[in-house]
């Protein structure tokens, strides 16, 4: 799969730090962090975007709601983007970090229900 060129700057860093026994607050409040700070580089950046794909079509309301997508995907667990396989393997081990993490995270809020 090829990922957009959007997934490629999706900020989700301090996600892979949440410890796993302070969950359900602390995930909430990143997700919230990441898509507060991706909603303020994309108003940024936009103007640039629409000169340079002029004929594109898409508006910023588009862009967003990709962007939002795609963090609700991250979260969900339904990331098909694992970066290219130029990768260093460290990078490798954050993502697997924090596939574990939100397993656990999302596995311990489910049974709190």
């Amino acid at each position: 799969a090829c990922a957009p060129f959007r997934r490629l700057h999706l900020c989700n860093k301090n996600m892979e730090k949440i410890a796993t026994s302070t969950t359900s607050d602390t995930l909430l409040a990143e997700v919230c962090y990441a898509a507060k700070y991706e909603g303020q580089t994309i108003a940024r950046d936009y103007p640039k975007y629409q000169q340079k794909y002029v004929n594109s079509g898409s508006t910023i309301c588009t862009v967003l709601a990709r962007s939002f997508a795609d963090i609700g995907d991250i979260v969900r667990g339904r990331d098909i983007y694992l970066g290219k396989k130029k990768k260093i393997k460290m990078e490798k081990k954050q993502k697997e970090k924090l596939e574990n993490n939100l397993k656990k995270i999302f596995s311990r809020i489910y049974m709190m229900k």
